[in-house]
């Protein structure tokens, strides 16, 4: 058994861990391998029975262990590459994801090639865990950009999302953004927010944000990670959680990111309340316009 370390605070460790599970998915003991029966189904001629997957494989922090989607010898790859990743050979790591990256592609595996070029991107772009210390020191004090996230819906249809902004305390209407989701059916609320992101930084020419708001709970904010991760960005992201009125209960990650400023908690609200206004806003009018 490998052991790494050490690591000054609990913190570093945990957002370490964050940071290359998003980059390279893994099993915990919440995902409960396929069973043996429905392995053996596999190459009847009887449909196999289909796994349930666990709540990290639903979110993209787990590669399907539970479900079978991915092999015994795939899986062992990902632990080499987290193991190469501790042990400080990221240089290593980075030629042989290439390589692996280029046999895929000559084997015509273009989704798994793919996969090998979104991990490198994320590498080439992260700091050094060590150097993963999440405090005060390293906000800017100035030119502070928040952009918050929220989806609005009716029944599950004419889904809407919107992307607000508050620079230094301050709101930038000129600066928000609609999104038409066009393409989602029901109300999933992870797979719109997927989709706003994407396409929020399908645009280079926008400013980027020092900090990323989303309504909503861990999920909210697990999702939101792995997609960032998966664009290549490592943009912190906080989550507004709700009371049964709809009030703000609680911030999930402030207190994680050394953030103890008040004049930033309220920019955060500032930020999540936009959103949420200018989403149901326009949901509003689109759904006046239709009906």
């Amino acid at each position: 058994m490998a052991l790494y370390g050490p690591f000054p605070a609990g913190l570093q460790l945990h957002t370490a861990l964050k940071i290359v599970r998003r980059i390279f998915p893994y099993r915990d003991s919440k995902c409960r391998p396929i069973s043996l029966e429905v392995q053996s189904q596999r190459g009847l001629e009887v449909e196999p029975q289909r796994p349930k997957p666990c709540f990290n494989r639903q979110i993209g922090l787990c590669p399907g262990v539970c479900t079978g989607e991915i092999s015994k010898q795939e899986y062992g790859k990902t632990i080499r590459h987290i193991r190469l990743f501790f042990e400080g050979k990221k240089a290593r790591l980075l030629k042989l994801l290439e390589r692996e990256m280029k046999t895929a592609a000559q084997r015509q595996e273009f989704e798994r090639a793919g996969e090998y070029k979104r991990q490198l991107f994320a590498l080439r772009h992260i700091q050094d865990v060590a150097l993963l210390r999440t405090t005060n020191n390293q906000l800017p004090t100035t030119n502070f950009r928040i952009e918050a996230y929220d989806l609005s819906h009716f029944g599950g249809r004419e889904i809407v999302g919107a992307m607000t902004v508050v620079v230094d305390n301050r709101s930038t209407p000129n600066e928000y953004r609609l999104f038409k989701l066009r393409g989602l059916r029901g109300q999933h609320e992870a797979a719109g927010l997927q989709e706003i992101l994407r396409r929020r930084f399908a645009h280079p020419e926008w400013p980027l944000p020092q900090l990323i708001v989303v309504d909503g709970n861990e999920v909210q904010k697990q999702v939101a990670e792995v997609e960032l991760t998966k664009l290549g960005y490592t943009i912190p992201v906080l989550a507004v959680v709700k009371d049964e009125k709809h009030r703000p209960r609680d911030i999930i990650g402030f207190e994680e990111l050394g953030m103890k400023d008040k004049g930033l908690k309220m920019s955060i609200l500032l930020a999540n309340s936009e959103a949420h206004r200018f989403a149901l806003k326009f949901q509003r009018r689109k759904r006046d316009i239709i009906y």
